[in-house]
């Protein structure tokens, strides 16, 4: 479009959210539509990550703040964070109602570089109750992606080392949270989910 096209679309309700990413009238603003803007303006390769990523999965602990993106051009914009990587095959990017970002696989491996690991840990439960990612795909992509020097990586390979084979992902995150306080405060570990079966039924007790 001309400059006088996009101009005269201004006077007729469009918005400018940034350079070449206009909101058309009608359409109310929200959070998911500032991340697609932002990913648009970043151009290709431009996907959100992080805790963005996080968030847009519905993982436990991702808060909807300050906006995280894995792009390609160096560029600054307020309350967001710009990284930079030399790897992220596609089989690490998915896409959520248009925005294109990371998948639970990689969304893992990069949380410990932006939170702590309690968070992380909270987050990598949710993800293998929900069924999003599982061990064994974690342990495939911390091999290939977190190498020495790859931000994150370490507090997800320190979780995972810690699980007992064959555990059951945590039902929430109080549970989490309590299973937490146990090992810092060096209490012996409870077994999770412990199965007990009273005829055809199956429960699993905390």
């Amino acid at each position: 479009m001309s400059d006088g096209s996009i101009t005269y679309q201004l006077s007729r309700g469009w918005t400018r959210m940034h350079e070449a990413v206009f909101l058309l009238p009608g359409f109310r603003p929200s959070w998911e539509q500032r991340v697609l803007a932002l990913c648009m303006r970043g151009g290709d390769g431009t996907v959100a990550s992080h805790v963005t990523a996080g968030a847009l999965l519905d993982l436990d602990g991702c808060a909807r703040d300050e906006v995280h993106l894995y792009g390609r051009s160096r560029w600054t914009c307020e309350g967001v964070r710009v990284h930079r990587t030399s790897l992220l095959p596609p089989c690490d990017v998915t896409q959520k109602t248009s925005i294109p970002l990371t998948n639970a696989s990689r969304t893992l491996l990069d949380l410990g570089a932006v939170m702590d690991a309690d968070h992380v840990e909270v987050a990598l439960e949710c993800a293998l109750r929900r069924g999003l990612t599982s061990v064994p795909r974690l342990r495939w992509r911390l091999q290939e992606v977190g190498g020495r020097g790859h931000a994150g990586s370490a507090a997800l390979r320190k979780l995972l080392d810690r699980r007992e084979p064959g555990t059951r992902p945590l039902q929430s995150v109080l549970e989490v949270r309590f299973l937490q306080g146990l090992c810092r405060r060096k209490l012996p570990a409870p077994v999770r989910q412990f199965e007990v079966r009273v005829g055809q039924r199956r429960r699993f007790i905390d």
